[in-house]
Order: structure tokens, then sequence, then C-alpha cells
């Protein structure tokens, strides 16, 4: 009798559990039927929010609703990609993901509410934007062979400068350091814009800067770009070689991307995934994309995706303590 009754307290169970799942099918399968909110991890007006005002711009009529943007900025982006991994796995509420909050906070600051790999489902990678190692005029140096030999030479004299200890970009040089076997004078400043006016100046000897950044300089030979860090040469400066042409195991990007909480129907993530990847096949995204210096980058499918975040923070963790780095408390 005591087992008869389990089995139909079981069957009743499954029941429901299979009522449920075919609810949650029918709702993704009309995804989206209301307006979407993607969270801009940054404040308005910034290189993230201005990408995020291109893409929901096409990607809202290709899905048939509205995107909304939402900007939840403070603490490097971990705050609006928190309030993304603590949201319903419903489609409704998604991160325009980064490589700051995702890939280097997690292993740069000492409390982190989030767990980048477990807390979300990593949809779609769309663009990048590589660094270009830039020399002040001053040094004297051409190529990255030369600004090697020169630092080999003159081991803790020169500078590099950063947009501080938590950044892409102050990591990526470290790993140069690393692998070039070099050791450089680590100046840490609030922002990039204080971080060109002595770049420029000349107190500062080199940095890692976006190609948007240093157009102007470049230009007027006041700095000089040795290596991009990105997997090909960049599209806005086609003649600057990449770190590992060189012989250099420097490959490094900051990327854009869509991720939502995990959990979300694998129906709506497919459905995200294949018209973020046809508009970025397109031509109308993709040139918008260049003329603010990201080159389309779109990752093969949210598995390959999320293992490229898995290895590239393994990468600066690693990075963080080969050079004895301490997390940011």
């Amino acid at each position: 009798m005591l087992s008869t009754t389990i089995s139909k307290a079981i069957a009743l169970t499954l029941a429901a559990v299979g009522l449920l799942l075919q609810v949650e099918s029918a709702a993704a399968q009309g995804y989206p039927e209301r307006t979407v909110r993607l969270i801009v991890p940054f404040a308005a007006g910034g290189g993230v929010g201005v990408f995020g005002q291109q893409l929901v711009a096409h990607l809202g009529p290709e899905l048939g609703q509205e995107i909304v943007l939402e900007y939840l900025p403070g603490s490097g982006g971990m705050i609006g990609a928190a309030a993304v991994a603590q949201a319903a796995p419903d489609g409704y509420t998604l991160l325009l993901s980064t490589a700051g909050p995702i890939e280097v906070s997690p292993v740069t600051y000492e409390n982190v509410p989030f767990d980048p790999i477990e807390d979300f489902e990593h949809i779609t990678r769309l663009g990048s934007v590589p660094y270009i190692l830039v020399a002040h005029k001053k040094l004297g140096v051409k190529t990255l062979e030369e600004f090697i030999e020169l630092a080999k030479k003159q081991p803790g004299a020169l500078s590099y400068g950063s947009s501080g200890s938590g950044t892409i970009n102050f990591l990526a040089a470290e790993l140069l350091k690393i692998r070039a076997g070099i050791d450089l004078v680590h100046i840490p400043y609030q922002g990039n814009g204080p971080q060109m006016v002595d770049l420029v100046a000349g107190r500062l000897d080199v940095s890692m800067l976006v190609p948007n950044a240093i157009t102007q300089y470049v230009d007027d030979g006041t700095l000089i770009p040795l290596a991009t860090t990105g997997s090909e040469r960049s599209s806005n400066y086609p003649d600057v070689p990449t770190f590992k042409e060189l012989g250099v195991d420097v490959e490094v990007s900051s990327w854009y991307g869509i991720s939502a909480p995990r959990g979300t129907d694998p129906k709506i993530i497919a459905a995200l995934d294949e018209t973020s990847r046809k508009l970025m096949q397109g031509d109308s995204l993709p040139a918008e994309l260049k003329g603010l210096g990201i080159d389309a980058d779109v990752s093969a499918s949210p598995e390959e995706f999320e293992k490229d975040i898995a290895a590239q923070l393994a990468l600066w963790a690693q990075v963080m303590k080969q050079a004895g780095i301490e997390k940011i408390k």
C-alpha cells in the first residue's frame, strides 16, 4: 500500500515537472514577448555604453521587441554583473558582458559577488579590441625587438602606465614582462586621461592602449606603435604586427558579448546566439563597430565562448601568482 502511494506521488511529481517544462518551452519558443533589459555594467557615455547603443539598435528589430539599456556602474563592472547573476533566468535581463568584470575583476579583487563561470550563461562574443604597445619617441625604438633589447639593458629603469592594478591593460603589460623576460616599473593612473597626459609628455615610457586612444599621437609621431596584442593585426593598424608574429606569446583583447543568468532556457540562448551571429555576419553593425575601433570577433558557440573565458581566467590567475601581485581588498 505504501509502495503504491509513493509510486503515485512520484508519478504526480513527474507529471508536474513535465507540465512545467512544457510551459517553459512554450514561453521560450515565443521569446521575447516583452521588453528585454540589457544591463551595462559601466556608466553611460563610455565605450561600453556606446557599443550597447549600437547593438540594441540592430538586435531589437531582429528579435521583434524593444531592448532597453540599463546602466549599473560601479566596482569595475561588478555591480552590474552581480545584478544579472542574481536575476531571474527568463531571458529578460541580460548582461552586456566585457572582459573587465568577467575575466579580470574575479582574479584581481578579493571579494567578488559572483562566479564568472557558474553564475552565467555566456552566449555570444560579438567584438573585441586589442591593445597596442606604444612607446614615446624619446626612447628611440622603432620595433618591439629594439624595445625589449633596451629594457634588458636597463632593468627596472623603464616605466609603463595603466588604468590601475585591476585593469586588463595592467595584466597585459605584466604578461609581457613575464613572456619577454623584462623588468618595467608600473605607474598606475586613475583612468586613461591622466595616463595619456604623462605618456604624450614623455614622463612615461610605454603603455598598452586601445587603437582609438592613440591615433592622434601616432599620426603626429609622438607615439610609436610596436606590437598589438590581438590574435590578428588590428584593422585600424594593419601595419603593426602582433606580438605572436614577433615571437612573444602575448595575446589579449578586451571583448564585448552577451551573457545571461545561469539556468536560462537553452532555446532562449540559442535564439540570442543565432540572432547576434546573424547581425555580425552582415555589413551594417560590423562597419559601425569598426568606426568605434572594435573588430568583429564572433565566438564559435556559447560553449566555446565559455571555454575561452575559463582559459583567460586561468591565465590571469597565473600572471597574478607569477608576478607576486596581491588582490585588491
